[in-house]
């Protein structure tokens, strides 16, 4: 199983688009890397995949967009539906 995950650092201000096939261990790698310059990656959206193809084709399309507005409208809706309530890091 393949994940397209967006990431949001409060401190930065910034959004993380990328894939992993385990949300917990990216997001801790990440913030003992200090990507971006920031500690405080936190789990915004994701995406399940069965496919790293049908995954790249995604997160290119994501990456390409470059709206943050959209973006927070995608994260919205994860976060309006209680989603994220299972994912506990």
């Amino acid at each position: 199983m393949f994940y397209l995950i967006v990431l949001y650092s409060v401190e930065m201000n910034l959004y993380y688009i990328g894939s992993t096939s385990n949300i917990k261990e990216k997001i801790l790698h990440l913030n003992k890397k200090n990507t971006q310059g920031a500690k405080d990656w936190q789990l915004r959206y994701f995406e399940t995949y069965e496919s790293k193809t049908d995954l790249k084709l995604r997160e290119t399309e994501l990456k390409q967009k470059k709206n943050r507005k959209y973006i927070e409208a995608l994260c919205g809706t994860m976060f309006n539906l209680g989603v994220l309530a299972w994912v506990k890091l």
